[in-house]
C-alpha cells in the first residue's frame, strides 16, 4: 500500500500529547494543592488556543463539527470538577485520528481517481493506436491496388 500524506507526522503528535499531558498534569497538580480552581482555567484558556494555532499551522480544519466539539469538550472538562480527567490528552488524541482517517480516505478516494484518469488515458492512447493502424492499413492497401495497377 502506498504511503498517504499526513497532515500530523508521528513526531507531531507524540509532541502535541507530551504537551497536552503537560497541560493536563500541571492542572491535576495544581487542583491537588487546591489552588487549581484559581488558575486553572487560564491554563486551559492556554492550552485551547496552543492547540488551536498549532492544529491549523498543520493545516487541520477545526471548523469541522466533530473536531470542535471534541475541544469544546475537553474545555469544558477542564473547567469543571472533573479537572482530573486528562482531557486535553483526550481530546488532542481524537483530533489526530480524525485528522489521519480523514487524510487516509482523502489519499484513497485521490488514488482512485488517478488511477480512473490512467485508464481513461490508456483507453484514448489504445483510441489512437486502432486509428493509426487503421490508417497505416489504408495506405498499404492503397498502394498495394497502386502496385497492382500499374504491374
Amino acid at each position: 500500500m502506498t504511503d498517504h500524506p499526513k497532515k500530523i507526522s508521528n513526531t507531531s503528535a507524540a509532541l502535541m500529547l507530551s504537551v497536552a499531558t503537560l497541560y493536563d498534569g500541571l492542572q491535576a497538580l495544581l487542583a491537588f494543592f487546591l489552588i487549581g480552581f484559581l488558575v486553572n482555567w487560564l491554563i486551559s484558556i492556554f492550552a485551547i488556543l496552543t492547540f488551536f494555532t498549532w492544529f491549523k499551522i498543520k493545516g487541520v480544519q477545526l471548523a469541522n463539527i466533530k473536531k470542535s466539539a471534541v475541544l469544546g469538550l475537553a474545555s469544558f472538562l477542564e473547567l469543571t470538577p472533573a479537572g482530573f480527567i486528562p482531557s486535553f490528552v483526550i481530546s488532542v488524541g481524537i483530533i489526530i485520528a480524525i485528522t489521519r482517517t480523514e487524510d487516509l480516505l482523502l489519499s484513497k478516494k485521490r488514488q482512485e481517481e488517478l488511477d480512473q484518469l490512467i485508464l481513461a488515458v490508456k483507453r484514448r492512447e489504445l483510441s489512437k493506436i486502432k486509428n493509426v493502424i487503421k490508417s497505416n492499413q489504408a495506405q498499404e492497401r492503397k498502394m498495394v491496388d497502386s502496385i497492382r495497377a500499374t504491374s
